[in-house]
Protein backbone atom coordinates (compact mmCIF):
# COMPACT_ATOMS: atom_id res chain seq x y z
CA UNK A 1 0.00 0.00 0.00
CA UNK A 2 2.76 2.46 0.93
CA UNK A 3 4.39 1.86 -2.45
CA UNK A 4 1.17 2.76 -4.28
CA UNK A 5 0.68 5.87 -2.15
CA UNK A 6 4.17 7.06 -3.08
CA UNK A 7 3.43 6.43 -6.76
CA UNK A 8 0.50 8.88 -6.77
CA UNK A 9 1.82 12.09 -8.31
CA UNK A 10 0.12 15.41 -7.52
CA UNK A 11 0.85 18.53 -9.55
CA UNK A 12 -0.59 22.02 -9.55
CA UNK A 13 -2.09 23.44 -12.77
CA UNK A 14 -3.91 26.62 -13.70
CA UNK A 15 -7.15 24.64 -13.58
CA UNK A 16 -6.55 22.97 -10.20
CA UNK A 17 -4.73 19.85 -9.06
CA UNK A 18 -3.57 17.09 -11.36
CA UNK A 19 -3.45 13.66 -9.70
CA UNK A 20 -1.64 10.97 -11.70
CA UNK A 21 -2.56 7.48 -10.56
CA UNK A 22 -0.34 4.37 -10.76
CA UNK A 23 -1.09 1.07 -12.47
CA UNK A 24 -2.37 -1.85 -10.39
CA UNK A 25 -5.50 -3.32 -8.88
CA UNK A 26 -8.19 -0.62 -8.81
CA UNK A 27 -9.37 -1.32 -5.27
CA UNK A 28 -5.80 -1.01 -4.01
CA UNK A 29 -5.28 2.20 -5.98
CA UNK A 30 -8.57 3.55 -4.61
CA UNK A 31 -7.42 2.84 -1.05
CA UNK A 32 -4.10 4.54 -1.80
CA UNK A 33 -5.99 7.65 -2.97
CA UNK A 34 -7.83 7.80 0.35
CA UNK A 35 -4.59 7.47 2.32
CA UNK A 36 -2.85 10.07 0.14
CA UNK A 37 -5.60 12.64 0.64
CA UNK A 38 -5.91 11.90 4.36
CA UNK A 39 -2.19 12.54 4.79
CA UNK A 40 -2.68 16.17 3.59
CA UNK A 41 -6.40 16.76 4.04
CA UNK A 42 -6.06 20.53 4.43
CA UNK A 43 -4.13 20.75 1.15
CA UNK A 44 -6.72 18.80 -0.84
CA UNK A 45 -9.86 20.22 0.77
CA UNK A 46 -11.86 22.40 -1.63
CA UNK A 47 -9.58 21.71 -4.60
CA UNK A 48 -10.65 21.19 -8.19
CA UNK A 49 -8.98 18.07 -9.56
CA UNK A 50 -8.15 16.36 -12.84
CA UNK A 51 -7.36 12.66 -12.50
CA UNK A 52 -4.98 10.94 -14.92
CA UNK A 53 -5.49 7.16 -15.14
CA UNK A 54 -3.33 6.58 -18.25
CA UNK A 55 -4.62 3.55 -20.21
CA UNK A 56 -6.86 2.10 -17.47
CA UNK A 57 -10.31 0.99 -18.62
CA UNK A 58 -12.87 2.29 -16.11
CA UNK A 59 -16.56 1.39 -15.99
CA UNK A 60 -19.11 4.17 -15.52
CA UNK A 61 -19.75 2.97 -11.97
CA UNK A 62 -16.03 3.23 -11.16
CA UNK A 63 -15.81 6.73 -12.60
CA UNK A 64 -18.86 7.79 -10.61
CA UNK A 65 -17.41 6.20 -7.47
CA UNK A 66 -14.13 8.09 -7.94
CA UNK A 67 -16.02 11.37 -8.40
CA UNK A 68 -18.06 10.72 -5.24
CA UNK A 69 -14.95 9.65 -3.33
CA UNK A 70 -13.24 12.96 -4.06
CA UNK A 71 -16.47 14.75 -3.20
CA UNK A 72 -16.41 13.18 0.26
CA UNK A 73 -13.16 15.11 0.82
CA UNK A 74 -14.81 18.32 -0.45
CA UNK A 75 -12.92 18.09 -3.73
CA UNK A 76 -14.51 18.63 -7.13
CA UNK A 77 -13.51 16.26 -9.90
CA UNK A 78 -13.48 18.32 -13.08
CA UNK A 79 -11.93 15.86 -15.49
CA UNK A 80 -10.65 12.35 -16.09
CA UNK A 81 -7.71 11.96 -18.45
CA UNK A 82 -7.09 8.61 -20.11
CA UNK A 83 -5.87 7.02 -23.34
CA UNK A 84 -8.72 4.51 -23.03
CA UNK A 85 -11.69 5.31 -25.26
CA UNK A 86 -13.94 3.36 -22.88
CA UNK A 87 -12.88 5.52 -19.93
CA UNK A 88 -13.22 8.71 -21.96
CA UNK A 89 -16.74 7.78 -23.05
CA UNK A 90 -17.85 7.01 -19.50
CA UNK A 91 -16.25 10.20 -18.18
CA UNK A 92 -18.03 12.36 -20.76
CA UNK A 93 -21.34 10.64 -19.95
CA UNK A 94 -20.93 11.90 -16.38
CA UNK A 95 -20.17 15.44 -17.53
CA UNK A 96 -16.43 15.28 -16.93
CA UNK A 97 -13.78 16.81 -19.15
CA UNK A 98 -11.40 14.36 -20.83
CA UNK A 99 -8.67 16.92 -21.55
CA UNK A 100 -7.23 19.95 -19.86
CA UNK A 101 -8.85 23.23 -20.99
CA UNK A 102 -6.74 25.55 -23.12
CA UNK A 103 -5.44 28.59 -21.30
CA UNK A 104 -7.46 31.72 -21.97
CA UNK A 105 -5.96 33.90 -24.64
CA UNK A 106 -3.74 31.09 -25.90
CA UNK A 107 -3.84 30.79 -29.65
CA UNK A 108 -4.32 27.44 -31.27
CA UNK A 109 -1.26 26.08 -33.03
CA UNK A 110 -1.61 24.36 -36.36
CA UNK A 111 -0.04 20.92 -36.34
CA UNK A 112 1.17 19.52 -39.65
CA UNK A 113 1.82 15.81 -40.17
CA UNK A 114 4.80 15.36 -42.47
CA UNK A 115 3.55 12.25 -44.26
CA UNK A 116 1.60 11.81 -47.49
CA UNK A 117 -2.04 10.76 -47.73
CA UNK A 118 -2.83 11.45 -44.05
CA UNK A 119 -5.29 14.05 -42.83
CA UNK A 120 -5.87 13.14 -39.17
CA UNK A 121 -3.85 12.29 -36.08
CA UNK A 122 -4.37 11.36 -32.44
CA UNK A 123 -2.74 14.07 -30.30
CA UNK A 124 -1.21 13.40 -26.87
CA UNK A 125 0.22 16.26 -24.82
CA UNK A 126 2.17 14.46 -22.09
CA UNK A 127 5.09 12.13 -21.45
CA UNK A 128 4.31 8.45 -22.02
CA UNK A 129 5.28 6.46 -18.94
CA UNK A 130 6.76 2.98 -18.70
CA UNK A 131 4.14 0.24 -19.05
CA UNK A 132 1.78 2.36 -21.17
CA UNK A 133 0.74 0.93 -24.55
CA UNK A 134 -1.11 3.12 -27.04
CA UNK A 135 -2.49 1.68 -30.28
CA UNK A 136 -4.36 3.68 -32.95
CA UNK A 137 -5.26 3.23 -36.60
CA UNK A 138 -4.49 6.87 -37.36
CA UNK A 139 -1.20 8.70 -36.97
CA UNK A 140 -0.11 9.61 -33.45
CA UNK A 141 1.45 12.92 -32.40
CA UNK A 142 3.06 13.12 -28.97
CA UNK A 143 4.20 16.38 -27.41
CA UNK A 144 6.45 14.88 -24.75
CA UNK A 145 8.82 11.95 -24.30
CA UNK A 146 8.24 8.24 -24.88
CA UNK A 147 9.98 6.65 -21.88
CA UNK A 148 11.63 3.21 -21.63
CA UNK A 149 9.01 0.47 -21.33
CA UNK A 150 6.35 2.46 -23.21
CA UNK A 151 4.98 1.24 -26.54
CA UNK A 152 3.32 3.23 -29.33
CA UNK A 153 1.62 1.48 -32.26
CA UNK A 154 0.11 3.36 -35.21
CA UNK A 155 -1.30 2.38 -38.56
CA UNK A 156 0.07 5.70 -39.80
CA UNK A 157 3.02 7.82 -38.74
CA UNK A 158 4.32 8.58 -35.26
CA UNK A 159 5.70 12.02 -34.47
CA UNK A 160 7.26 12.69 -31.05
CA UNK A 161 8.15 16.27 -30.13
CA UNK A 162 10.54 14.95 -27.50
CA UNK A 163 12.75 11.92 -26.86
CA UNK A 164 12.05 8.35 -27.94
CA UNK A 165 13.41 5.74 -25.54
CA UNK A 166 10.63 3.20 -25.93
CA UNK A 167 9.17 0.98 -28.64
CA UNK A 168 7.59 2.62 -31.70
CA UNK A 169 5.67 0.87 -34.47
CA UNK A 170 4.52 2.99 -37.42
CA UNK A 171 2.75 1.69 -40.49
CA UNK A 172 1.54 -1.26 -38.42
CA UNK A 173 -0.71 -2.42 -41.27
CA UNK A 174 2.21 -2.57 -43.71
CA UNK A 175 2.23 1.12 -44.69
CA UNK A 176 5.80 1.68 -45.90
CA UNK A 177 5.07 5.38 -46.52
CA UNK A 178 4.72 6.00 -42.77
CA UNK A 179 7.44 7.91 -40.94
CA UNK A 180 8.67 8.35 -37.38
CA UNK A 181 9.79 11.78 -36.20
CA UNK A 182 11.48 12.79 -32.95
CA UNK A 183 13.92 15.28 -31.46
CA UNK A 184 16.17 12.43 -30.32
CA UNK A 185 16.20 8.63 -30.30
CA UNK A 186 18.14 6.39 -27.91
CA UNK A 187 17.85 2.78 -26.65
CA UNK A 188 14.70 2.29 -28.70
CA UNK A 189 13.14 -0.17 -31.13
CA UNK A 190 11.62 1.41 -34.21
CA UNK A 191 9.46 -0.47 -36.73
CA UNK A 192 8.04 1.00 -39.93
CA UNK A 193 5.91 -1.01 -42.34
CA UNK A 194 7.19 -4.30 -40.92
CA UNK A 195 10.87 -3.32 -41.00
CA UNK A 196 12.52 -3.05 -37.58
CA UNK A 197 15.70 -1.36 -36.37
CA UNK A 198 17.18 -0.99 -32.88
CA UNK A 199 18.85 2.30 -31.95
CA UNK A 200 21.25 1.71 -29.04
CA UNK A 201 23.21 4.95 -29.43
CA UNK A 202 21.68 8.38 -29.17
CA UNK A 203 20.94 10.14 -32.44
CA UNK A 204 19.38 13.54 -32.90
CA UNK A 205 19.09 16.35 -35.36
CA UNK A 206 22.01 18.75 -35.42
CA UNK A 207 19.37 21.44 -34.86
CA UNK A 208 17.63 20.23 -31.68
CA UNK A 209 14.60 22.44 -32.36
CA UNK A 210 13.82 20.55 -35.56
CA UNK A 211 12.80 16.90 -35.90
CA UNK A 212 14.77 13.88 -36.97
CA UNK A 213 12.81 11.82 -39.49
CA UNK A 214 13.01 8.04 -39.88
CA UNK A 215 11.64 6.43 -43.04
CA UNK A 216 12.04 3.36 -45.20
CA UNK A 217 14.58 3.66 -47.98
CA UNK A 218 15.97 0.78 -50.06
CA UNK A 219 14.47 -1.77 -47.67
CA UNK A 220 15.94 -0.29 -44.49
CA UNK A 221 15.08 2.41 -41.97
CA UNK A 222 17.18 5.52 -42.46
CA UNK A 223 17.35 8.78 -40.51
CA UNK A 224 17.48 12.22 -42.04
CA UNK A 225 17.27 15.79 -40.82
CA UNK A 226 14.67 18.25 -41.97
CA UNK A 227 16.42 21.29 -43.37
CA UNK A 228 14.87 24.66 -42.59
Amino acid sequence: MEKLINQIIVKGTNEGLMMILPEGDWEEVRSAIVERINSQSAFFKGADAFIDVASRNMRATEVADLRDLLGSFEMRMKGLLSFSEITQKNARALGLDTSLPLKRGKRERKLVILSPNEDSAFLIQKNIRSGIRIEKDESIVIIGDVNPGAEIISGGSVFVWGKIKGKITAGANGNEQAIVGALSIEDSQISIGGIMRIFSKKIRNSNFTAPLILKIQDGDIVAENIKS
